[in-house]
This record gives structure tokens, C-alpha cells and sequence, in this order.
């Protein structure tokens, strides 16, 4: 099974692990409308699979762009 993780990337910190990617952009969505579009930049959505293979999905305007994408077929 995969696991999304969102990372803040100046801390280091991890935001949040989850098994399917919606709750992890609904996070980014709540942060970016709380805090503005910058924060995005500080933010990296990653999924790793069943192997441990971590994949970037997005940080910044990309990754913005990818959750209202995603979000919006929901």
C-alpha cells in the first residue's frame, strides 16, 4: 500500500502520513487558505510505495496546482 507524507521542509517536520492522497491535499488546501499561497513553498507532497520508492508529487505552485486538480473532481 502506498502512504502519502507531507513534509514542511525548512523544519523537516512531518505534517501528516496518509493512505490515500485526498486527505493529504485537503491539508495543503486548509494550510494554503489559512496561511496564503507562499506557504506552499515551504510544503513537499511525496508518496512512497510498497518498495520504499519515495516519488515527489509537487512543493510551491506545483504542488497548489495539483491538489486543486485532484480536489476538484471530488
Amino acid at each position: 500500500m502506498s502512504v502519502y507524507a507531507l513534509w514542511h521542509i525548512a523544519s523537516g517536520n512531518l505534517l501528516g502520513s496518509f493512505d490515500d492522497e485526498k486527505p493529504a491535499l485537503m491539508l495543503v488546501r486548509g494550510l494554503v487558505a489559512s496561511n496564503g499561497p507562499a506557504i506552499a513553498d515551504e510544503l513537499e507532497l511525496g508518496v512512497e510505495d510498497d518498495n520504499g520508492d519515495f516519488t515527489h508529487r509537487g512543493t510551491g505552485s506545483q504542488l497548489i496546482a495539483h491538489t486543486e486538480a485532484i480536489l476538484a473532481r471530488v
